[in-house]
């Protein structure tokens, strides 16, 4: 480089010496945004504009294509930007990209939420995230010229109230920063869908008291919320009260604290967790399940690897954190905090409770600290007493522990 400016000092116009540093720059520039670093890819960007004859302008402007298939076809796309609105990424309406198959529609690079709409069906939203020059097409990254991906669009009434659909595709999780993040990268996830809010204590004490109808109120005691216990310790008493009929009902726990229907379940285990997925499964004939903790990870942050669910910034009060409210910190309903939302419209992510998921800890993905034992499971979300909502760092709790931090909330597979 230096030899090359010292040419450019007796002939400011060398064509070779200005093809050569701009070739330069532009691979550094590449290099720069690969590894996330802003900053370089700042003053790459700016010294590639300096040099450039026009080589490298379409890199520069970075646009892409997008291609997306639905079953069923006809489909209108609506799409929206991402923008830092009062430190939050708020999606701003830019128009429509047309109906359904879309074919290396022009965009341009950067964090897009297509919003899909189809008669008889339900809206999907999907957002979607374009590298510099990336033709985006939805499918695996290594699907070839195999059959084109096809998002399946839910019918009107195949999802619940407070189901969300997350369609398939690549996201950006991890983190170098983040306590026990994953490694930073790209990651693809199935489709799945995933209840919008954790389960709550009324729910899940309906369980309960079907388990003892059902004349198995051995498992319904084992499963009830209870004190906290240590591994190899017996658990302490339930923290649900027995009516005269052998139903379960909320009441006051050691604190004073009267526990509220709409709270998140906690205490619970995470055999209780797969308990009650199985029975909810039964229930509606879907097949419920926890979610791992990609799915969690995607259903959190999207796909342009946001670092809370609502954006850039942290506020304690847009997630039921500590200091989120006047008084002592505490559990809050599901339904409070709205802005505690990821991009699919999933609740209560960055705050509230953790989730429970049945990923394992694997020492060869961690980013920093070691890993515990096998006996251990990823929790992931933030929670009421934490201090703030980070979606990249990861927890882990004995598949035994009862913890006042950990509730859980169900996905399944689609289609």
């Amino acid at each position: 480089v230096e030899h090359l400016h010292a040419a450019l000092s007796h002939a400011a116009s060398l064509p070779s010496a200005r093809v050569a540093l701009a070739d330069y720059y532009q691979a550094a520039h590449a290099r720069a945004e690969r590894r996330g670093d802003a900053s370089a890819a700042r003053r790459f960007e700016t010294l590639l504009r300096r040099w450039d004859d026009g080589r490298h302008a379409r890199w520069l402007a970075g646009d892409g294509t997008v291609t997306l298939h639905t079953d069923p076809p006809g489909a209108e796309v609506r799409l929206s930007r991402f923008e830092e609105v009062d430190r939050r990424l708020v999606p701003r309406p830019v128009g429509s990209l047309g109906v359904t198959p879309l074919i290396d529609v022009p965009l341009g690079r950067g964090a897009w939420l297509l919003e899909i709409e189809a008669p008889g069906c339900d809206v999907v939203r999907h957002p979607i995230t374009l590298a510099r020059n990336e033709a985006w097409h939805g499918g695996p990254p290594l699907a070839g010229a195999g059959p084109a991906h096809v998002l399946v669009l839910p019918r009107t009434g195949a999802l619940g109230p407070d189901d969300v659909l997350v369609p398939a595709g690549p996201f950006r999780c991890g983190s170098a920063d983040a306590v026990n993040a994953l490694r930073p990268g790209t990651r693809w996830v199935d489709a799945f869908v995933i209840q919008r809010f954790p389960v709550r204590l009324s729910e899940f004490l309906r369980f309960l008291d079907a388990l003892v109808a059902d004349g198995r109120e051995d498992l319904a005691v084992r499963y009830a919320p209870s004190h906290r216990a240590g591994v190899g310790v017996a658990r302490g008493a339930m923290l649900v009260e027995r009516a005269p009929d052998g139903t379960f009902r909320l009441g006051v726990d050691d604190d004073g604290d009267e526990w509220q229907p709409d709270w998140p379940v906690m205490h619970v285990t995470f055999e209780a967790a797969n308990a009650y997925a199985a029975w909810w499964s039964a229930q509606t004939g879907d097949p419920w399940r926890l979610p791992d903790e990609l799915e969690w990870e995607k259903a959190a942050r999207g796909t342009d690897g946001r670092p809370y669910p609502w954006g850039v910034a942290m506020d304690a009060t847009w997630a039921n954190v500590r200091n989120s409210r006047p008084g002592p910190a505490g559990l809050a309903k599901v339904t409070d905090f709205p802005d505690d939302a990821s991009p699919y419209g999933v609740r209560g992510l960055g705050g509230n409770v953790k989730d429970w998921t049945t990923s394992k800890f694997d020492r060869t993905e961690l980013a920093g600290a070691l890993a515990p034992d096998a006996s251990h499971r990823v929790t992931r979300g933030g929670y009421w007493f934490g201090g703030t909502s980070l979606v990249a760092p990861r927890a882990w709790s004995h598949e035994g522990s009862l913890s006042s931090d950990i509730g859980f909330r169900l996905v399944r597979s689609w289609p």
